[in-house]
């Protein structure tokens, strides 16, 4: 282990306040006054501090004057009362929520304006706290949380959870299905399942809540599965093919703008019967660090302005 002289296991960050203030005041008498000490007990701490260190921090006159030796103590001291202030501004600000880190996680089929906004708002108010985002299917992601690699997931919920994590609605998707402009089904007033069948479709996995609302909606309209699938859950892949041919596919209403803003892609008109289900929050089940409570309640803000938008809407 690393040896330290027994004097500087005795310092305290009162005593280098008292070294900074006597360079400061140049005086041993002004010293104490600013200190509320009496000029005695200054003058015995300075002396014992000389004595431990073996050599006179100061030279005595009308002023004090730092030696070198003085000089490199005074560096050392501003130092130490430097960190002493930035590590109290840091503990404030982290027990404030401002400071400190955030690990969200969220589910790739539901990244939409919410996440954006929320961090972008978060980051206004508290610019020092270091965001990392992870973008997965939904069980990897709740993997990590209960090892707590992660501190909150956005996700739909579904089924039971694991051990140790929570969840909170907060609002529930609507479906629409989206197309090139060019599609020959936007030329319909009224497109149909029945029409949109004879069409490729650009599908999610079994057993994922949108291909489950994919069959949903041709049994709900009596009609036949399309034979023409493509499963993918490349965001790359699936505009590239959206793009260059009369594929369909469902995306959530919260999704599809970010395909649809250059128009290059838009929404068609397929009457929907049902949603995904809801969207929300995972979150660790014991007491939340301020920087998570801060960030999930900004995040529930947002989704309720967004559920209170689509009621509007319609």
């Amino acid at each position: 282990m690393t040896s330290f002289a027994s004097w500087t296991r005795r310092l305290k960050i009162r005593h280098l306040e008292i070294f900074s203030t006597l360079v400061a005041t140049g005086s041993q008498s002004a010293a104490a006054d600013t200190l509320n000490m009496t000029q005695p007990a200054l003058s015995k701490w300075l002396r014992e501090l000389e004595e431990d260190i073996g050599a006179p921090l100061f030279v005595r006159g009308k002023t004090l004057r730092l030696t070198a030796l003085g000089a490199q103590f005074l560096g050392f001291c501003e130092h130490v009362l430097g960190e002493a202030e930035n590590i109290s501004d840091l503990m404030e600000a982290t027990r404030q929520g401002r400071a400190g880190r955030l690990r969200i996680g969220v589910l790739h089929a539901v990244v939409s304006e919410l996440l954006p906004t929320a961090i972008l708002r978060f980051r206004a108010d508290a610019p020092n706290v270091r965001i990392a985002v992870t973008e997965d299917t939904l069980v990897p992601l709740l993997d990590a949380l209960q090892r707590r690699e992660l501190d909150l997931v956005i996700g739909r919920v579904q089924g039971a959870v694991l051990e140790g994590i929570r969840t909170e609605e907060l609002y529930a998707e609507q479906v629409v299905a989206v197309v090139r402009a060019a599609h020959p089904l936007r030329l319909s007033p009224r497109p149909s399942w029945v029409a949109a069948r004879e069409f490729p479709w650009l599908v999610s996995p079994q057993g994922t809540p949108m291909r489950t609302r994919f069959e949903a909606e041709f049994v709900n309209a009596g009609v036949r599965f399309p034979e023409d699938l493509i499963e993918s859950r490349s965001v790359v892949v699936n505009q590239a093919l959206l793009r260059h041919s009369n594929m369909i596919t469902l995306f959530s209403r919260n999704v599809a703008p970010y395909y649809t803003t250059s128009g290059v892609l838009t929404e068609l008109a397929l009457p929907m019967t049902g949603t995904l289900g809801p969207v929300g929050l995972y979150l660790a089940e014991e007491e939340l660090t301020p920087t998570v409570a801060s960030f999930a309640a900004l995040v529930r803000e947002i989704a309720l302005g967004q559920v209170d938008q689509v009621r509007d809407h319609n």
